[in-house]
């Protein structure tokens, strides 16, 4: 069936096609739905029977899956942005979020450290170096215990 516009559309046996009057179509047969250019060729996302292939193209519109330990839920930018920005509550200090979800952190517990292990370790240093010795002396005793 073709309109007047140049828009056609084919029903069979095997399947639907669907063209526009540029050749750009939409397939629907035994391996599943997706969009074509004018040789075929895959241009968008797909559904088949083994799964959803988004063709390089942003999902949009996803609802807040479940986070928990046997969930198989997709979940979307926010939920990720809120582990993201919990994960840089609890570092605390300098701690922020990036637009592309990464953290930076600067001056941890202001040891002038960037990470949490090196400002720990700045710490153990520290504490190293503040020992101090004792020798029995006038007002002094010391005892072994």
């Amino acid at each position: 069936v073709k309109d007047g516009e140049g828009n056609e559309a084919e029903y069979g046996a095997k399947g639907i096609t669907l063209q526009d009057k540029d050749g750009n179509g939409t397939v629907l047969n035994q391996g599943g739905l997706s969009f074509v250019d004018p040789m075929g060729n895959n241009i968008g996302p797909s559904i088949t029977a083994g799964g959803i292939n988004a063709g390089n193209t942003v999902i949009g519109g996803v609802a807040a899956g479940r986070v928990t330990a046997d969930s198989q839920d997709a979940i979307n930018g926010s939920q990720l942005k809120g582990v993201s920005d919990s994960v840089a509550n609890s570092i605390g200090g300098n701690t922020t979020v990036n637009d592309d979800g990464t953290i930076n952190t600067s001056n941890v517990g202001n040891t002038g450290k960037d990470n949490i292990h090196d400002a720990i370790d700045s710490v153990r240093d520290a504490a190293e170096k503040a020992k101090s010795t004792v020798s029995e002396g006038k007002n002094i005793v010391v005892k072994e215990s």
